[in-house]
């Protein structure tokens, strides 16, 4: 939420949503209540930080400059906000660790277990699988994560499989993975998904090329074009 209002892009620099709580409960978080009280299934986490709502500091590996902590890694945002305040019991997700908002100012694997530790349920395309995996062990061998912390992402996850037939009771009921494929374009290559496909498209088209003339790029004396990129 907020990520509109920054000039970064997370795949190549940490951007800042200078937003306090209360702007943010007030516009960019009534979207995610909408759809967390129409029980949404998963919430992507993104790199982006909310120093109004997390002042945690950390030292960049980048530059060793000090830098706030990114909401994917921030307790207090996916914990304290989403989960405790605005009532979210699905899967969070993060963007991928592989984005320079994580990859260039921390250790991966250290990433990986603070996203763990803030509340997060599954690690998207962190650097090394394998130390990601080896690293996450140790800590939980350690007590440094909890088997509990573990267990609540595992229920979840289990749950939300189980919803949708990728789990099955028993080996007879298993259906083949290419016709459970065609059952599912069944769903969202049908005729009701593909009108809600074409009239988000319709209302979202934005103009790349003046071909049509339908921008009035010779202004008359005294007005003005804003342009926004």
């Amino acid at each position: 939420p907020g990520h509109g209002d920054t000039n970064v892009d997370s795949h190549i620099g940490l951007p800042q949503i200078p937003h306090n709580l209360t702007r943010l409960r007030n516009i960019e978080l009534k979207p995610f209540q909408r759809a967390i009280d129409q029980s949404i299934d998963m919430i992507m986490t993104a790199h982006v930080t909310f120093p109004s709502i997390d002042d945690t500091t950390v030292i960049s590996k980048k530059n060793g400059q000090t830098i706030a902590i990114p909401a994917t890694l921030s307790h207090k945002v996916l914990t304290g906000i989403l989960r405790e305040e605005m009532g979210f019991n699905g899967i969070i997700v993060t963007d991928a660790f592989n984005m320079k908002a994580i990859s260039d100012h921390f250790n991966n694997e250290e990433a990986v277990v603070l996203a763990i530790k803030a509340g997060v349920d599954i690690i998207l395309m962190p650097l090394n699988m394998e130390k990601a995996y080896n690293r996450v062990l140790s800590e939980v061998k350690s007590g440094n994560i909890s088997e509990e912390r573990i267990n609540e992402s595992v229920i979840r996850i289990i749950a939300l499989k189980s919803k949708y037939g990728i789990l099955y009771r028993a080996k007879k009921e298993r259906t083949s993975f290419e016709d459970r494929v065609e059952l599912a374009k069944l769903t969202v290559g049908g005729k009701e998904h593909m009108e809600i496909e074409e009239n988000i498209a319709d209302n979202s088209v934005t103009i790349l090329r003046n071909e049509e003339k339908l921008l009035p790029y010779k202004l008359k004396s005294g007005e003005n074009l804003l342009l926004i990129m």
